[in-house]
């Protein structure tokens, strides 16, 4: 009998975690009137629409943002229009520094088989092919890449 109601005791601890969503069919304030609410301490013209978990309201994203540090592979026909040869393949990655601030960089694939990275600085967005910034960022003279070339 003790560990019934222990498992039903873990299973209704696990299901207040997940909150009620306010207005919805499992909130005590469904179909309430505005008078009812305020009778309630509740807003009258709240619309709901979020959800309370232990008593703080929580919001949830209606966009899906990419994973922290994790390069995800995409297809969107929108890259076509960014000019010429381009395809509606890339790579996107979310690099999130200590502070908490993120930017966005990613790789477009050419059909000429060239790759561009586009990241933006200041409001501004730039588009480098992706040679330069790989060469950029190895420590090596003018003259290795010009040897290497052949």
């Amino acid at each position: 009998m003790g560990q019934w109601c222990e498992e039903l005791f873990l299973s209704l601890v696990c299901l207040s975690c997940a909150g009620v969503r306010v207005q919805s069919n499992r909130c005590n304030l469904y179909n309430a009137s505005p008078r009812k609410l305020v009778e309630r301490h509740e807003d009258a013209e709240d619309m709901g629409g979020y959800f309370v978990v232990n008593g703080l309201e929580k919001l949830i994203r209606l966009l899906i943002v990419n994973r922290r540090n994790y390069v995800m592979g995409i297809s969107r026909p929108s890259f076509t229009k960014r000019g010429n040869f381009y395809t509606n393949f890339g790579t996107q990655i979310r690099c999130v520094r200590p502070d908490q601030s993120a930017q966005t960089i990613t790789v477009h694939y050419l059909s000429d088989g060239d790759c561009t990275v586009r990241f933006s600085f200041r409001k501004r967005e730039y588009m480098i092919p992706a040679v330069i910034v790989f060469k950029a960022s190895l420590i090596a003279s003018p003259f290795f890449f010009f040897l290497s070339s052949f």
